[in-house]
């Protein structure tokens, strides 16, 4: 996935005229390799690495954008942030969060936003994105866990 994402976000930049700065590339291929979610200092840290010595907001910024364009999505409950892996075509996203570990995996259920549509017009309200946490435990946790 980190490659594609990768290439697709510079190809989007391009085609949408939109600048492929070096933090905004940076950070969107920390987010794709790091198979974790990850906070804004975590990416802050890992981009010292990277650029001298980078600012929070410049990571803020970047996030910002990949966030909007869809290329990256919050964890609401704890703040980090993952790239896509729906390939940024869907209008909601829904996560399975593992109470101990905190694992993170995207789900993506496509047929079942006619659900939350159906809700938002009946209320009159225009819905434009929905995050949807789903909490509990992970395989890997359930094995470590006293029955």
């Amino acid at each position: 996935m980190s490659q594609n994402i990768i290439q697709q976000a510079a190809v989007f930049c391009k085609e949408q005229g939109h600048r492929y700065t070096e933090p905004r590339a940076h950070v969107l291929k920390i987010l794709s390799a790091a198979g974790v979610p990850l906070g804004a200092y975590d990416i802050l840290k890992e981009l010292s690495k990277k650029l001298p010595s980078p600012k929070p907001p410049t990571v803020y910024r970047a996030i910002q954008f990949w966030q909007t364009h869809g290329f990256i999505h919050c964890i609401e409950s704890q703040k980090t942030y993952v790239a896509c892996s729906g390939n940024h075509s869907h209008t909601g996203t829904q996560f399975l969060v593992c109470e101990h570990c905190g694992d993170t995996k995207e789900l993506s259920f496509p047929e079942d936003s006619s659900i939350f549509l159906r809700q938002a017009k009946r209320h009159e309200f225009t819905l434009s994105f929905w995050t949807t946490e789903l909490r509990g435990t992970c395989k890997k946790c359930r094995k470590k866990l006293p029955l």
